[in-house]
């Protein structure tokens, strides 16, 4: 079964709001579809469930921080082939380092512009072979306006 095109899938996983919201808007109107989650957690939870064309994620997360959700990522059959895109405001050679050695496919250091990000985005999806298709229900939504995916993941509760 082939995946649609039409709106290329990218989780944003970053605990600020303001920078999921402005990263959800730019790739909005460049007609991507967005998911968002909150931490690290979450984010991994996101990737299992709608297997995305592309993760964008900050490394400062809550629960699981960036390099284990990325270790995480890498260590799972559904999700070690996503493209990932970190985008962080460390400028630290070892977390630079320890994030590529992880299988990061880009690493963007904040503040970044909008056209970069857009463009390191589109760089990793046009040499990322597609290498996961999902049944059309589970993502028949990419054939709407990508406004209709764009959600958090609700938080959860632990007993």
């Amino acid at each position: 079964m082939a995946c649609s095109p039409t709106h290329p899938l990218v989780l944003i996983v970053d605990d600020n709001q303001d920078a999921r919201d402005t990263y959800a808007e730019l790739l909005l109107f460049r007609d991507f579809g967005i998911v968002k989650a909150r931490n690290g957690m979450e984010g991994f939870t996101r990737a299992c469930e709608t297997r995305p064309d592309v993760i964008v994620t900050d490394l400062a997360l809550p629960t699981i921080d960036g390099l284990e959700f990325v270790r995480r990522l890498r260590g799972n059959e559904r999700t070690r082939d996503i493209p990932v895109v970190v985008v962080t405001g460390s400028a630290a050679p070892a977390v630079q380092e320890t994030a590529r050695q992880l299988g990061c496919d880009r690493l963007l250091i904040k503040p970044c512009s909008p056209d970069i990000l857009i463009d390191e985005i589109q760089r990793v999806l046009a040499t990322n072979t597609p290498r996961k298709c999902v049944s059309t229900a589970s993502r028949s939504s990419r054939n709407s306006s990508p406004q209709a995916i764009e959600r958090d993941l609700p938080a959860r509760t632990t007993s």
